[in-house]
């Protein structure tokens, strides 16, 4: 998206526990941390909340990776003009540009489902290895905490994420 837009602010709403995951990547400008909340009602409370800020920042695109109905619904009641994502879950009537996957996307790796959705809007998109792109005290925190642990620069570290819950996302 910045590739294409490269003059543009380019904000991200996101989940507050996916923020540390994107606040040190490079071509995102803003980010909007979108809860669930507690309690009754919460999710209302917390979809008119979105939706003011989404009003107010006057956006004037949205690309939707994200396949949620919720997702469309608020871009689409939030008044963004141009509304980019796969028609999916009977959400193609709030997207100004709806994208059908075939079977073949929807088997593709998270990263390639997203580029698909640029490339079908004609836009270059280039492929690569996913990358994390995290702050200084970040690095500092797990050298300190690997060292803790014995674990030194040339040692190799494998990851685990047990906790992801949708499959192709892990």
């Amino acid at each position: 998206v910045r590739d294409h837009f490269p003059m543009s602010e380019i904000t991200v709403l996101a989940r507050p526990w996916v923020v540390p995951l994107i606040e040190h990547h490079p071509s995102v400008d803003r980010i909007i941390a979108i809860g669930r909340g507690t309690g009754p009602f919460a999710g209302i409370r917390e979809f008119r909340r979105a939706l003011g800020i989404v009003r107010r920042s006057e956006f004037d695109l949205a690309v939707l990776f994200q396949n949620a109905f919720k997702a469309a619904l608020l871009t689409w009641a939030g008044g963004i003009d141009i509304r980019i994502g796969y028609n999916v879950d009977g959400r193609g009537f709030l997207l100004t540009h709806p994208v059908r996957p075939d079977d073949r996307v929807k088997r593709l790796h998270q990263v390639e489902y997203y580029i698909f959705l640029l490339r079908a809007m004609g836009w270059e998109g280039e492929t690569g290895t996913p990358v994390l792109h995290v702050g200084e005290k970040d690095v500092e925190s797990v050298h300190s905490l690997l060292s803790r642990e014995g674990i030194g620069p040339g040692d190799e570290v494998i990851g685990l994420s047990p906790g992801a819950i949708y499959g192709p996302a892990k």
